[in-house]
């Protein structure tokens, strides 16, 4: 897209041919040396190499779901929980072809990520009437937050065999892993202490 809209007018990205044909015709964006047909040189891709030659693909899985219960202990006295949980799965790899205007040299990437996030609240109240102008009310309450979050990327570089966007076809893999977990373990800044109202 990036290549389209920094296109100048008078540069045709199709070489003259209709878009069907273009997309089937590699003369509309390689010259016969194997280098880029684009309008600025190869800073920018032709969008019919972007298409042709280099690859990109991604696979998005991702699931949530709430719970929630309630207990009445007695008429007064009521506990409230809460369970979320968030996850998320991506897989994606990017090809880039000789001769492309980010890497000419040719580049295969893979990337992986999980992503995992379970939070819970916890909510105890009283809520006691005395006689018609006086009422006693008691909050207490507890969030516990947990996420994790990996991180899987191989960079191949050095193809084999032209062309061929596989981890298996690289003469060199450069790996690269790393894992955040984040925990949060807090009463909420309504709920650090007991919050007794009287009402008249």
């Amino acid at each position: 897209m990036f290549g389209l809209l920094t296109t100048s007018p008078t540069f045709d990205n199709a070489n003259g041919l209709s878009s069907k044909d273009a997309a089937n015709n590699s003369t509309t964006c390689v010259f016969t040396d194997g280098t880029q047909r684009s309008y600025n040189g190869g800073l920018t891709n032709n969008p019919y190499w972007q298409i042709k030659r280099n690859t990109f693909t991604n696979n998005s899985n991702r699931g949530s779901g709430k719970i929630g219960a309630f207990f009445d202990f007695t008429d007064d006295l009521t506990l409230v929980h809460r369970t979320g949980i968030n996850a998320k799965s991506d897989l994606s790899s990017i090809g880039f072809d000789v001769n492309s205007a980010i890497n000419p040299t040719r580049q295969f990437i893979q990337h992986q990520e999980e992503y995992f996030e379970i939070s819970t609240d916890n909510l105890l109240s009283y809520n006691r009437r005395f006689g018609f102008d006086s009422n006693v009310y008691i909050l207490l309450g507890h969030n516990y937050n947990y996420s994790n979050r990996e991180i899987f990327r191989n960079t191949g570089q050095f193809f084999a065999e032209p062309s061929v966007f596989e981890m298996n076809n690289m003469n060199l893999i450069t790996p690269f892993q790393n894992q955040f977990d984040k925990k949060t373990n807090r009463f909420i800044e309504l709920m650090e202490k007991f919050m007794l109202l009287i009402m008249e």
